[in-house]
């Protein structure tokens, strides 16, 4: 069981752990949930402690 936020977060971190394995520099990313979206834009705070691990460490997948 976990949230549909989490969900957006695993799923993001899968495609962003592919782009880091095949060595791609460029990427754009979509999605339609805007509280995560926004959170890696540093525009949201991250308030939920269970998103935060997935927060850190799609920003580190990021560069």
């Amino acid at each position: 069981n976990c949230s549909n936020n989490v969900a957006e977060y695993q799923a993001l971190i899968f495609g962003l752990e592919m782009a880091v394995d095949t060595k791609q520099r460029h990427l754009k990313v979509y999605g339609d949930s805007q509280l995560v979206i926004n959170q890696l834009l540093d525009l949201y705070e991250v308030r939920n402690s269970e998103l935060l691990p997935y927060h850190n460490y799609a920003k580190r997948l990021m560069g």
